[in-house]
């Protein structure tokens, strides 16, 4: 039925023109034209024109061919064009940070435009897209350009070359990749770079990583220290966040920073703590004469520490005494503050520099102390123990929980602070795609050098044409 409305509609508006007219016209023009070249070429030679300009005029009276030839052929290239654009896609990279001014990344390495197209970057890319066997990153890059945009450049202060902060990308399809679009493709992409800039630009994470350790080439109470070592590392860079931003929750995690230094905390005080308590009350120990003779030595190096801390301090601690009084008087000289206002300044003198220097020697002189008091008590419950078998496997187990515990945590924490950094780092760098004029579509420029070149082509085409009948004509060209 919409069909039948369609075809009488059709019908009536074709109807309101007299098609045979306006083909009689055409038919008509196209015979006097073909009439006019006949007479022309008949009267060649004879009306006393030179042959060339005999074949120029000839020329003229195919004018509307040629129109008509150079119109299809303006028309096809831009539907070419047209058509090919469909594969192609360009967006605009802008870096919105400090350094990128300078061409520098946020680490302050050397920023490289062409890593967008790098192989790091194009595996990343295959592998969001989940092709990895239809294309290898070598022909993903191929398929890649990238250009300055010559916006938002900044002309460094002793150079006259300028730095762009803003980026074009273009980028053509891969023909092996069917059933994806072009759209698609380039968001991969630009995701991939985004990612792969972040993580190695951005801040690092290393102090989240868990290290594991070779438990059987360790003593047990060794094992503790280093465990007990790592958590505060991570709890350390946790509590950095916290203190950055507090109420940040991961959407992948569920956590927050203070949740995650929180974990920590327990681990080491609970866990870590058990277990290091487990292994002196139980005395264990792989080799526990050659431990206690490692501790003892360990000691006696820390006590030679301690006695020359000691002496330092005590050192200092005369030399002060030393001083006249009239010497510890503060010294006073005129300064000039932040408003330009005079007043009278403290100045340091000899006794305050060697009142800290004994203060930083006491300092360490109590903390090896303390380090020699730890010892000696290891040393103690291990020449008073006397483990079992099962000690030996409940340590072992024991170890095996925080081992778990530990990697569980450090992948939490590392995936809650990739979540943060892309989330305070969101406008590092950003990927504007806008949509192409009809004129960019189909290549305008080329289109119209290439149209010229068609032109002068088929011109070329009928005038050897026209020479080709005066000669059969008897016509010397």
């Amino acid at each position: 039925m919409i069909f039948g409305k369609l075809s009488s509609g059709a019908k009536r508006v074709l109807g309101r023109f007299d098609v045979g007219r306006y083909w009689t016209w055409f038919a008509e023009k196209r015979d006097s034209l073909k009439s006019d070249r006949d007479e022309l070429q008949k009267s060649a030679g004879k009306s006393g024109l030179s042959p060339s300009r005999t074949v120029l005029l000839l020329l003229w009276g195919r004018k509307g061919q040629i129109i008509l030839l150079t119109l299809a052929a303006f028309l096809l290239l831009c539907g070419f064009f047209a058509f090919n654009s469909r594969n192609s896609i360009s967006t605009t990279m802008s870096l919105n940070y400090g350094e990128a001014s300078n061409g520098l990344n946020p680490n302050s390495t050397r920023f490289n435009m062409y890593e967008l197209a790098s192989n790091e970057v194009m595996e990343r890319a295959i592998s969001y897209m989940g092709v990895p066997d239809l294309v290898t990153p070598e022909e993903m890059s191929s398929h890649i350009s990238i250009a300055t945009t010559n916006s938002k450049a900044i002309n460094t202060t002793n150079s006259e070359y300028f730095i762009s902060t803003s980026f074009n990308v273009n980028y053509t399809k891969n023909r092996q990749v069917k059933d994806m679009s072009t759209a698609d493709m380039m968001h991969m992409i630009c995701k991939a770079y985004n990612d792969y800039f972040h993580e190695s630009y951005g801040d690092k994470r290393t102090a989240l990583l868990y290290n594991d350790i070779n438990a059987s080439d360790m003593e047990y109470v060794e094992i503790s220290d280093d465990m007990a070592r790592q958590a505060d590392r991570m709890e350390e860079y946790v509590h950095k966040r916290v203190k950055e931003n507090g109420t940040f929750k991961s959407e992948e995690t569920g956590e927050t920073f203070q949740s995650l230094e929180k974990m920590f905390q327990n681990l080491a005080d609970y866990d870590i703590s058990k277990y290091r308590a487990f292994v002196l009350e139980s005395g264990l120990a792989r080799d526990k004469d050659k431990f206690i003779d490692t501790l003892y030595y360990k000691n006696s190096v820390l006590d030679m520490q301690y006695q020359k801390s000691m002496a330092d301090y005590s050192v200092r601690q005369n030399t002060i005494s030393m001083y006249d009084e009239s010497m510890i008087g503060t010294v006073m000289i005129p300064a000039v503050n932040e408003r330009d206002d005079y007043y009278m300044s403290r100045t340091n003198i000899g006794i305050d520099y060697l009142a800290r220097e004994a203060e930083d020697h006491l300092i360490n002189a109590k903390d090896t102390l303390k380090e020699i008091e730890i010892n000696t008590d290891i040393i103690q419950k291990l020449e008073a123990g006397n483990p079992t078998v099962e000690d030996f496997n409940t340590a072992d187990q024991m170890i095996e929980d925080i081992r778990r515990e530990f990697n569980k945590l450090s992948q939490i924490a590392m995936t809650t602070d990739r979540e943060y950094i892309k989330y305070k780092t969101k406008d590092y760098i950003t990927f504007q795609t806008r949509e192409r004029s009809l004129a960019e579509k189909v290549s305008i420029k080329k289109t119209a050098a290439l149209t010229v070149v068609i032109f002068l082509i088929i011109c070329v085409v009928f005038w050897n044409i026209e020479k080709y009948k005066l000669r059969n004509r008897g016509v010397s060209v």
